[in-house]
């Protein structure tokens, strides 16, 4: 423990998180996007391959693309979770609320077409719900780029942290028949989400 104080105190120090992401008690956390989220139990699972279910829908690289790859095969859900930096400062965000969707949606658009095999000329549609200081939420809205056979959700945040602006994608990919349930397991897990100065407080205890 006394190891693990000393190593974030010298990554506070240096200026950048330098610590692997850890998972305590289901809680994963990320130091190096600043932020942690509860993972779903109950048959959910990490995996660093694409489950054979969606191997017709996603790229093999996926699980490469992305930060983290849980399946469930009793439930028939994916979801996965990518997270990154963007050139956009935060302050110009706040700025540009009105404006947000044409700087937010391509960008989404590009990390959609990372994990997934479409066509790369369909764009997706999004809903920003919450846009302050501690960070911008928004989804998908419904029934946007349909996948022959299977139904999907996402969800995400764009937030600050010191300098950077980071973001965190939540995507659920889902059998039919089982879309309902798996997509209140994916709320739930974005609702637990906590980043920027959140993270650095609960995380980091101060």
């Amino acid at each position: 423990m006394r190891t693990i104080v000393i190593l974030v105190c010298a990554a506070l120090i240096l200026g950048c998180a330098t610590l692997p992401p850890t998972i305590r008690q289901g809680e994963y956390q990320n130091y190096q996007y600043g932020f942690m989220v509860n993972l779903p139990d109950k048959g959910w699972n990490l995996t660093k391959s694409v489950p054979e279910t969606f191997a017709a829908y996603l790229v093999p690289e996926a699980p490469e693309r992305a930060m983290l790859f849980l399946h469930n095969p009793q439930t028939g859900g994916l979801i996965v979770v990518q997270v990154g930096t963007l050139a956009l400062s935060y302050e110009s965000i706040l700025t540009l609320q009105e404006r947000l969707t044409e700087f937010i949606e391509p960008f989404l658009d590009v990390d959609w077409h990372l994990i997934v095999r479409d066509d790369p000329e369909i764009r997706g549609s999004y809903q920003i719900y919450q846009c302050d200081s501690s960070g911008l939420y928004w989804q998908e809205r419904a029934g946007q780029r349909p996948l022959a056979g299977i139904a999907h959700a996402s969800r995400g945040s764009v937030y600050p942290l010191k300098d950077e602006t980071c973001y965190a994608t939540f995507y659920l990919f889902s059998r039919q028949e089982t879309f309902d349930d798996n997509l209140i397991v994916l709320h739930r897990m974005v609702g637990s989400f906590s980043s920027g100065e959140v993270f650095t407080t609960k995380g980091y205890g101060w």
